[in-house]
């Protein structure tokens, strides 16, 4: 019986956040005055939108080829606001927050619902596609071309922070106005841009060039998802302060010395349970300053005690005060 309350309960909730994510989308039909709106589909692994779209196979724009790598290309969808259309639009929300949830679980979850564009048919111009898919093609630090997928919603929200100025500039003018679904099934509309400058037509032509530093950071996009996953209590956080935090704990991780995946991962699990600055206590600050015989973070920290990280807990609890 307590199971089936359980149940009962989060289908509930699952409705109500639903319902809630639909009249975020009204409201922006209405504000940005849009009348269609492109849906971006990813069918990786499952076409989620095949069914629904059936008939519909004249407003599907392909994408491709991206990048040869690629097995599938991802795919745009303008759907009018009419009412088959429009609730074809509804189901393709639905099946975005469906996956949203779903992907907070252990295991990953394809994404296959990118993101929700306004213009409707006519943006959809040749040039504007293949702008789209440009976007898609950037060039790695050594030369080679590789993909960025940025229409998954897992990578859409992070590309803030990887980006350059003139290159998150250039995906912004591109992509606004947009809708995506963030971790929490939460509907979200891009960060605007730090500083903008008038944008040259050869920069806009060109395919994004990654430093080593940015590339570096592109890699660590699928870690930090597992990371959230794994910690469950951070789930409530805003992605604004959590991912910052979460690069900057990687990135002290390696200045230490330790770049396993797997010490990175304990590094924030202590981050989150003790402090962000965990490592800045001195009980723990001499342990990891270089040269150190340590292999791993575990190795390094191992003769702390459950009451020196008490005492750690306390002593950065009272100094953030």
């Amino acid at each position: 019986m307590h199971v089936d309350l359980q149940a009962d309960y989060l289908v509930h909730q699952e409705s109500l956040l639903y319902q809630q994510q639909l009249q975020i989308l009204d409201d922006w039909l209405i504000q940005e005055d849009q009348h269609s709106v492109i849906v971006m589909i990813d069918p990786e692994v499952t076409d989620s939108m095949a069914q629904l779209s059936k008939g519909l196979e004249d407003q599907k724009i392909a994408l491709r080829p991206i990048h040869p790598s690629l097995t599938t290309q991802p795919y745009l969808l303008q759907l009018s606001c009419d009412q088959h259309q429009r609730d074809v639009l509804n189901q393709s929300l639905l099946w975005g927050l469906t996956e949203a949830l779903a992907d907070r679980g252990d295991i990953a979850v394809a994404r296959s619902i990118g993101f929700w564009l306004g213009g409707g048919e006519a943006r959809l111009t040749a040039s504007y596609v293949h702008q789209l898919k440009r976007l898609g093609q950037v060039i790695r630090p050594d030369g080679e071309q590789h993909f960025l997928r940025y229409w998954d919603p897992r990578v859409l929200p992070i590309l803030s922070l990887i980006l350059d100025d003139q290159q998150y500039q250039l995906l912004y003018q591109m992509l606004y106005p947009c809708l995506y679904m963030d971790w929490y099934g939460q509907l979200q509309t891009l960060s605007l841009p730090k500083r903008t400058t008038a944008l040259s037509a050869q920069f806009m032509r060109q395919k994004f060039k990654f430093t080593t530093q940015q590339w570096q950071q592109l890699e660590q996009i699928e870690w930090i998802n597992d990371t959230i996953r794994l910690i469950k209590a951070w789930h409530q956080s805003p992605a604004e302060i959590l991912i910052p935090q979460l690069y900057s704990c990687q990135q002290r991780c390696l200045a230490y010395g330790f770049s396993a995946p797997m010490d990175a991962t304990l590094f924030v699990s202590l981050a989150s349970r003790y402090h962000w600055r965990f490592d800045q206590h001195p009980l723990v600050n001499r342990r990891l300053q270089p040269p150190h015989a340590a292999k791993t973070l575990g190795q390094a920290l191992q003769k702390i005690t459950s009451d020196d990280w008490q005492q750690i807990r306390q002593d950065l609890a009272s100094h953030s005060g």
